[in-house]
């Protein structure tokens, strides 16, 4: 049970840090948007390669919030399921109660 608690812990940190991070490269990526053309008349070439990298990093704090969103949600289901195995009540119960959908969002 303590196990569960702290995998949701590290999985609310991982949110946490992908949240910040994924507020700072957007800013950047923003930022170098806005100033494209004035960088490639300065003479920067790799301004589209630039863009190209942030935004690649941006999609994969995307993807590993929803990752750990799902990780948040499968240890509640567990921790559900720890709580209910100690109940005395027929399986047909408990396992309804188990197959209960999330109602969140991810």
């Amino acid at each position: 049970l303590e196990a569960s608690l702290k995998a949701f812990e590290v999985s609310a940190l991982a949110i946490q840090a992908c949240i910040a991070s994924s507020y700072a490269t957007r800013g950047c990526l923003a930022a170098v948007q806005r100033a494209s053309t004035a960088l490639v008349e300065a003479g920067v070439a790799d301004v589209p390669f630039l863009e190209a990298g942030l935004a690649y990093v941006v999609d994969g704090l995307y993807d590993l919030l929803r990752a750990s969103a799902k990780s948040m949600a499968l240890v509640v289901s567990a921790r559900r399921s720890l709580w209910l195995r100690s109940w005395s009540v027929d399986m047909a119960s408990k396992s309804t109660l188990t197959k209960l959908p999330f109602k969140g969002r991810l």
